[in-house]
């Protein structure tokens, strides 16, 4: 009996090998392509998640100021130093021209129309505003005597209670006139 010999195909010896854990002489080649091809991938779809994120941001207007300040702040801190400064200065030189009483009345009546629009928003603000005057009298109160006295804030305690009794006793007045009540009669 004459056998031929079996020829056998290159692919089915690949595969063949492949199963039985044998590797080929390319194999460490491809498996090294294999795995740059796979690095590729991953970086494909990382970079394609990261561009639709960033093409499907849609900033909204507190972002984009808060990103501006940032940008300014880094880019150009000796002029945001100086507006700063000027608008420490001018304040000081409204402070002094306009006397304590006045600048309290000013700040009052903003304070009260902002807390008219935003009640919450205004009690965290005075709330603030208190914390800050108590640790600014804490500071001046290493300091000596006369400095520290012109550098501490007056008590308007006393003026803001007048005009809230001067607020209450012309709304009451306004009240009894609009219903029919003689208004000198009260007095």
């Amino acid at each position: 009996m004459n056998q031929k010999p079996q020829t056998v195909d290159s692919d089915v010896a690949a595969v063949r090998n492949l199963m039985s854990g044998h590797q080929t002489a390319a194999g460490p080649a491809r498996q090294a392509a294999d795995q740059t091809d796979q690095r590729k991938l991953v970086m494909h779809r990382l970079v394609s998640v990261a561009v639709s994120a960033i093409g499907s941001y849609r900033p909204d207007r507190k972002a984009i100021l808060i990103t501006g300040l940032v940008l300014l702040v880094l880019l150009q801190p000796g002029f945001v130093l100086s507006i700063l400064l000027i608008s420490l200065l001018v304040g000081a030189v409204a402070f002094w021209c306009l006397g304590p009483e006045r600048s309290v009345a000013v700040f009052s009546r903003l304070s009260d129309r902002f807390a008219r629009l935003n009640p919450r928003e205004a009690r965290r603000w005075r709330a603030r505003v208190w914390i800050a005057m108590r640790k600014w009298a804490r500071l001046t109160g290493y300091l000596p005597p006369a400095l520290a006295q012109h550098l501490q804030f007056p008590d308007f305690r006393a003026t803001a209670e007048a005009e809230a009794r001067h607020t209450a006793i012309v709304s009451d007045r306004l009240n009894r006139l609009s219903s029919g009540a003689d208004i000198r009669g009260g007095l």
